[in-house]
């Protein structure tokens, strides 16, 4: 599987905004990339929580505003792809072993209760 902008032979990933009930919304635009603003952020969430919807760590602000600065932000093009491997590689292997999330204090806001 892989999240894709449009066009190509891969099959693009469905992203469908967040539950509004639970998540808080950044961009009243909507997905985008290639800077570090609100539309990246949603991305980034949106992502982290197609292949993680059970995992509430991948909705910390911590978790996937590093992920869009790592993957996002520096985008130029009108259209990417990013492989599921290389989204699960981050998150498993070097997001979790490099963060302890049970240091972390609760932002007020982040995930509704």
């Amino acid at each position: 599987m892989t999240v894709q902008c449009g066009g190509g032979d891969e099959a693009v990933l469905p992203l469908a905004p967040l539950d509004q009930r639970r998540e808080v919304r950044h961009s009243p635009s909507g997905f985008q990339w290639g800077y570090s603003g609100s539309g990246p952020t949603e991305l980034a969430r949106a992502i982290l929580v197609h292949f993680y919807p059970k995992d509430d760590r991948v909705r910390h602000p911590r978790c996937y505003r590093s992920f869009r600065d790592t993957f996002l932000s520096g985008i130029k093009a009108d259209c990417f792809t990013l492989e599921e491997g290389v989204v699960r590689g981050w998150y498993e292997e070097v997001w979790m072993s490099a963060n302890n999330q049970s240091a972390w204090p609760i932002e007020a806001g982040w995930l509704a209760q």
